[in-house]
């Protein structure tokens, strides 16, 4: 009887296996089949339930569902990789209680199965990047574990509240390169905390589902709104981000550059990116700063300022500050 516990068998070109290849592999816990031929789910049903992890990456998959990897096995797998197959449709993967690792980026997905999503219960990183999603999937089983989300390049119109509401863990979301229009809101996530990423949608609006007497988003650092259609930052949304450290709201509509209201404290300056090739931006005494330690904010890019009039078609950062700021005030340029 074969005692193995781990298995490569990588960058080959292997298109089938046979079917009994794992019968006897009791104590097989991690197979890694990634980089080959492969066009079907191979039968792995022998390992008795103790197989933990399984890649099956750039291979030339096209469907998966139940009956492909069984019930037993999916009960107690932990990681499972299929990312860079062209699957087609539907992901059914059976109820998958034990899974903490769901990655399916590059393929032709257009949905997972609402048996598996409600399923996932241990679910921490999940990535369905550049694939066909129309809607944002309902993963709401995972409230209590889900880190980190991942749904760049899909076809996703519309994010509702509802949908992200409970996952109060979650630190990472990606929601850049889809189809989102009109408003984003962004429901009170206070583990939110390495990003928010939505740039290269059609986003008018960006907003958060709360009010101003606790911050929604406390410990955000980076947010990403670049390449929409805003025309206005809401002053109000740095009070709910109070640790934000980088903000990109470049090649959008803007009208006036994004404010830090006063009483504020910020442990460092908010960099704001603000890169811009229209000039319909009023540059104001926002660029202003009394000295470095009274900052809190820094602009970055070429802002072309419309307004006032003696700014119009000049770079923000090549700007005489007595053009701007009273006093001998420094801008707040980079």
């Amino acid at each position: 009887m074969f005692q193995i516990d781990r298995m490569f068998i990588t960058k080959n070109v292997i298109s089938t296996i046979d079917a009994h290849a794992f019968q006897h592999m009791k104590k097989l816990s991690s197979l890694q089949l990634g980089e080959n031929e492969i066009t079907e789910i191979p039968d792995i049903s022998g390992t008795d339930g103790q197989l933990r992890s399984l890649s099956l990456t750039y291979n030339k998959i096209t469907t998966v569902n139940c009956a492909d990897l069984g019930e037993e096995v999916m009960e107690h797998l932990e990681q499972l990789r299929l990312y860079v197959n062209p699957i087609n449709g539907t992901i059914d993967v059976c109820e998958a209680p034990a899974l903490h690792t769901f990655y399916l980026q590059g393929g032709f997905i257009t949905r997972v199965a609402e048996r598996t999503l409600s399923s996932l219960r241990s679910l921490k990183y999940f990535s369905l990047e550049k694939s066909l999603l129309e809607e944002f999937p309902d993963i709401s089983a995972a409230n209590e574990s889900l880190l980190n989300l991942n749904l760049k390049q899909n076809n996703i119109r519309q994010v509702k509240v509802e949908s992200l509401k409970p996952l109060v863990k979650l630190r990472r979301l990606d929601i850049s390169y889809n189809m989102i229009t009109g408003k984003l809101s962004i429901p009170c996530l206070k583990e939110l905390k390495d990003f928010l990423y939505a740039q290269m949608n059609d986003i008018e609006e960006f907003g958060l589902e709360g009010d101003m007497s606790t911050p929604c988003l406390p410990l955000l650092t980076e947010l990403n709104l670049a390449n929409n259609k805003l025309t206005v930052v809401h002053s109000s949304l740095f009070y709910h981000m109070q640790n934000l450290l980088d903000l990109d709201v470049s090649n959008n509509w803007l009208q006036q550059l994004p404010v830090v209201p006063a009483g504020i404290s910020y442990s460092s300056p908010v960099n704001i990116k603000v890169e811009s090739t229209t000039n319909n931006i009023y540059c104001g005494p926002q660029l202003c700063g009394l000295n470095l330690n009274s900052t809190v904010a820094y602009y970055e890019g070429n802002i072309n300022c419309k307004k006032p009039p003696a700014l119009n078609g000049q770079l923000a950062k090549e700007m005489n500050p007595s053009q701007v700021c009273p006093g001998n005030r420094k801008l707040n340029t980079y």
